[in-house]
């Protein structure tokens, strides 16, 4: 159970201070499902957007990850201590959101070269089963099942290169991105793009069949082009609004 907020310090540094707390406490374990996002607002009475910043801060910090479609899970305990605050600033900072995006494709550019060599026939089974699952959700026409099985493709790619510290970094940029998807892109953007991103990621997997590192980067920097294009628009573009 959290606890209302009474002081005057940044309130979204006292909820992702608090859920720290419950995962210290062992009332959330790893693979636990934190309470929805109205839950924690109504028991701290803080506002939605504090509680985003929050659970934003803690998945940069590779503490909780969000599940497209499922919530937001705990990923480790918490052993050391996490800068609240810098992460807040992180994840709050409109430039460094563009910044975010470009920092995940270079890693997973890194990640997919070492897929090449490292991934087993059955990495190479279990990715192909993710492509696949898109192209249903395609047929589908459904948006959350595409970006669910867009992130675990992913992150099979990533588990797949066999290199933990670059797995985990992923890991908390996905969770970060994946959440903004879900935030600020509309449901008609992601089924206008869905065949081209199949397309992309089917160009991604068979560069790693074929052992092609160049083709693979090229193949990430394609799919990740669109994106970036369309976040610096929109969170630059807000930011201009504001200063004017």
């Amino acid at each position: 159970m959290f606890k209302e907020i009474s002081r005057s310090k940044r309130k979204s540094a006292y909820v992702a201070e608090q859920i720290l707390a419950a995962i210290k406490r062992g009332e959330y374990k790893k693979g636990d499902r934190l309470p929805a996002e109205r839950a924690i607002a109504e028991q701290m009475k803080v506002s939605r957007n504090c509680v985003r910043e929050a659970l934003s801060a803690l998945q940069l910090s590779s503490i909780l990850e969000s599940k497209v479609g499922a919530g937001t899970y705990v990923r480790n305990p918490v052993d050391s201590k996490v800068d609240i605050e810098q992460a807040l600033n992180l994840a709050k900072d409109t430039k460094d959101l563009v910044e975010i995006w470009e920092a995940r494709k270079e890693i997973e550019i890194v990640l997919v070269k070492l897929a090449i060599d490292r991934a087993t026939s059955e990495d190479l089974v279990n990715i192909t089963r993710h492509l696949e699952e898109m192209r249903d959700a395609v047929r589908a026409e459904d948006p959350q099942g595409y970006l669910a099985a867009n992130e675990t493709f992913h992150l099979a790619i990533a588990d797949s290169a066999n290199n933990l510290p670059l797995q985990s970094a992923l890991r908390a940029l996905h969770a970060f991105t994946n959440k903004e998807l879900l935030d600020n892109v509309n449901v008609g953007y992601v089924i206008e793009g869905m065949e081209k991103s199949l397309r992309e990621h089917k160009n991604i997997l068979e560069s790693i069949r074929n052992g092609d590192k160049p083709g693979a980067a090229e193949a990430i920097n394609a799919h990740f082009r669109e994106l970036e294009s369309y976040f610096e628009t929109k969170y630059l573009g807000r930011l201009e609004e504001t200063i004017g």
